[in-house]
């Protein structure tokens, strides 16, 4: 049941991803289209589901773990979820009891994780529909959510965009 729950609130996320409303882009703060974002950048950039590491950045100076959490919701909230995680992150390391950080963290992972597959999946449909610059868009998406060189969905993503 919690599974349901999770679902249906990650759900309009996703569905704005797919359909490429500006307002989800990602982590990038901006409402710049996807396809305006250079491969070298999207290669270079290291996100939530990069590489397995347990560093973390170091938060801003002088905010409290709650004041952390507060951050990470505002971001959350502004839809740059590749950000909220990393201030969730944040806001952990600060505080490791901070149960409220954890969900979140669960929370914040199992949405670009959907936005990655209703992407990848869009993706596919548009090119079986031969609509080519729709489907780059929304490969070029995955790149931004994904940035992992060595991720299976980046990979794949990679190989339609090259």
């Amino acid at each position: 049941m919690e599974q349901a729950h999770v679902l249906l609130a990650i759900l309009p996320a996703a569905l704005m991803l797919a359909c490429g409303d500006p307002r989800a882009e990602v982590g990038t703060g901006t409402a710049v289209p996807p396809a305006e974002v250079s491969l070298a950048d999207l290669l270079a950039s290291d996100g939530p589901l990069a590489a397995p590491s347990t560093a973390v950045p170091p938060a801003p100076a002088g905010l409290s773990p709650g004041e952390l959490v507060d951050r990470a919701h505002a971001l959350y909230e502004g839809g740059r979820l590749r950000d909220a995680l990393t201030a969730y992150r944040q806001a952990n390391a600060a505080d490791p009891d901070c149960a409220v950080c954890t969900s979140r963290i669960d929370r914040v992972q199992a949405e670009l994780h959907s936005a990655i597959i209703a992407n990848l999946d869009a993706g596919q449909r548009y090119h079986d529909e031969l609509r080519t610059d729709e489907a780059r868009r929304c490969w070029e998406r995955v790149l931004l959510l994904d940035p992992n060189p060595t991720s299976p969905h980046h990979l794949r993503a990679l190989g339609y965009v090259d």
